[in-house]
């Protein structure tokens, strides 16, 4: 594992600011927002940034947001 610099960001801004242990820079972004992440090149609204400094790296994440099933009504 290795440390990643996660940017919970709100357009441009930055909201904060986290130092991560995690496999990947995906695993390092799912566990800053608690829950599933995708890569993303849209810089509007609440976005995470992911810095893997040892490779020069930055990497852009949105959360996945999931619908909840439908129940079926009798």
């Amino acid at each position: 594992m290795k440390n990643y610099r996660v940017e919970e960001m709100e357009n441009d801004d930055v909201r904060r600011v986290h130092v991560v242990k995690a496999s990947t820079p995906f695993e390092a972004a799912a566990k800053v927002v608690n829950q599933e992440v995708a890569l993303s090149k849209q810089r509007e609204g609440d976005w995470v940034r992911v810095t893997d400094k040892m490779k020069g790296l930055v990497f852009e994440y949105r959360a996945v947001v999931t619908a909840e099933p439908q129940t079926k009504r009798s």
